[in-house]
């Protein structure tokens, strides 16, 4: 199993040369990004599963090139599974992590987004999974309801100056 959370595009600079996540427009961060899960696709069990977790941002004036509108939605995630499949990867879930805590957003003219998508992708059809079920109450304690793809987990406190701890 392969599970990590890549830089997100155009919100940090580590401060190293060609990093990931500082890429020009979301298709070239995409397609570097896809170039990185090419590799870990050749390594991977061929049961083996991926779990990416990756946020969106939105597009600024000083991070696009014409044919993104200043102020939308990047599709981020949305893109990189896309070119996922296209590389060969079978898109199993698109999960949804809800932060009930999560970092406030001081925009006005939009709703603060309080989730980031977890991407479960695997090599070939037949892979390693056991399945899981939702917690049973004591009145349907023999209906087993399997997992739903919205998680509720609020992120711990944590006061150093990264908020993107994993």
């Amino acid at each position: 199993m392969c599970i990590t959370s890549p830089p997100y595009w155009n919100l940090r600079d580590y401060g190293i040369a060609e990093q990931l996540g500082l890429e020009t427009t979301p298709d070239k961060f995409v397609n570097n990004l896809c170039d990185v899960f090419d590799e870990v696709q050749r390594v991977l069990q061929p049961h083996g599963t991926c779990w990416v977790n990756l946020g969106d941002t939105y597009i600024s004036g000083k991070s696009h090139q014409s044919i993104y509108k200043d102020k939308s939605l990047a599709m981020i995630p949305n893109r990189f599974a896309i070119e996922m499949v296209n590389r060969g990867w079978i898109l199993r879930n698109e999960l949804i992590w809800h932060k009930p805590n999560c970092m406030p957003e001081s925009v006005k003219d939009r709703f603060t987004n309080d989730y980031e998508k977890l991407l479960f992708f695997t090599k070939n059809s037949r892979y390693y999974f056991k399945q899981q079920f939702e917690p049973l109450k004591e009145s349907s304690i023999s209906d087993g309801r399997n997992k739903r793809a919205v998680w509720v987990i609020n992120p711990p406190l944590y006061k150093e100056a990264h908020f993107a701890t994993f």
